[in-house]
């Protein structure tokens, strides 16, 4: 695969109903917050469900749920310890980048650290995600009405029956808490950068991997938690920098930040609306209007997907 070569700017819009988009493990799980109030998806939230929507799809990736790096590492350069001793010669740490980087769609594409001492930056970087507007957190309070109890360890399911009988079950039935948002649009960007590309390998069908697990992600890894979590993909765009020549393309026509400011400068509620409750509260620019002003710029827009 030839690796990319043009910058793109993505704009990601996605949003929350009823769930708790990213919790912070920090603060009881709450949904992450700023200062001010918005809130927050981490870019590494993100990349978790680009990775568990590649490999719900078949495409291999390094870094699994659960799965420890090391037991991949050794099938792309086996016991280097044994044979060359302590610390691998660069040409294994060559040869474990070079495999890792042909073999995981998500190392092409995010990069990865290796203790073993490689060091490979992704050509996909990803902000965090900002809510538009302040977030409103709710909090529930829940009862577990079965229990565990640390005094039936080692007892036969006779002897665990007779507690239940004398009602000592009871006594393991705890309250917990669950948090969510009513709701709240959020939106960040995601970058493709030609010379990390370079040393990866990620090729424009990587990149159509990507925009596809952008687009299919939140809908097939549903969970009670997260309520109704979407990645609106017509409001969601890819800017492909052109330029008048390759290095232009190469390096970029326009700051990222000039893009941001542009498109969400057209982000904005509509006439009426005090308190946004779902997407449909908000004007978006369409693809045209977005095309009209960026296309003589030298940017090629289409949606994500």
């Amino acid at each position: 695969m030839t690796p990319i070569k043009n910058r793109y700017s993505i704009i990601m819009a996605v949003d929350c109903l009823g769930g708790n988009p990213n919790g912070d493990p920090d603060a009881d799980n709450m949904p992450r917050t700023e200062p001010d109030g918005h809130g927050l998806i981490s870019s590494q939230a993100v990349k978790r469900v680009t990775r568990d929507t590649w490999q719900q799809t078949g495409n291999p990736i390094i870094q699994i749920r659960g799965s420890i790096i090391q037991k991949e590492v050794a099938k792309m350069i086996g016991d280097y310890k044994a044979k060359k001793g302590k610390n691998p010669p660069q040409e294994v740490l060559d040869e474990l980048r070079d495999k890792s980087c042909k073999g995981y769609l998500d190392v092409r594409s995010f990069g990865q650290v290796f203790t073993e001492g490689v060091q490979i930056r992704g050509a996909v970087q990803i902000d965090n995600l900002r809510s538009v507007h302040p977030i409103d957190i709710q909090t529930q309070c829940l009862t577990r009405c079965w229990g565990t109890d640390s005094s039936a360890k080692g007892k036969t399911a006779e002897e665990i029956g007779d507690m239940q009988n004398e009602g000592e079950s009871g006594k393991s039935q705890t309250m917990g808490r669950k948090h969510h948002i009513t709701y709240g649009l959020y939106m960040g960007m995601a970058y493709v950068i030609p010379a990390n590309a370079d040393l990866t390998g990620f090729s424009e069908e990587d990149l159509g991997t990507l925009r596809e697990a952008f687009h299919y992600g939140y809908e097939n890894l549903r969970s009670s938690s997260k309520g109704q979590m979407t990645l609106h993909s017509d409001k969601s765009f890819v800017f492909r920098h052109v330029g008048e020549d390759e290095k232009q393309g190469r390096l970029g026509v326009m700051k990222d930040s000039d893009i941001r400011s542009i498109v969400m400068s057209k982000v904005t509620l509509k006439d009426g609306v005090d308190v946004p409750k779902s997407i449909n509260d908000y004007n978006f620019p369409t693809l045209e209007e977005l095309q009209a002003i960026f296309r003589p710029k030298g940017i090629e827009v289409e949606t994500v997907f």
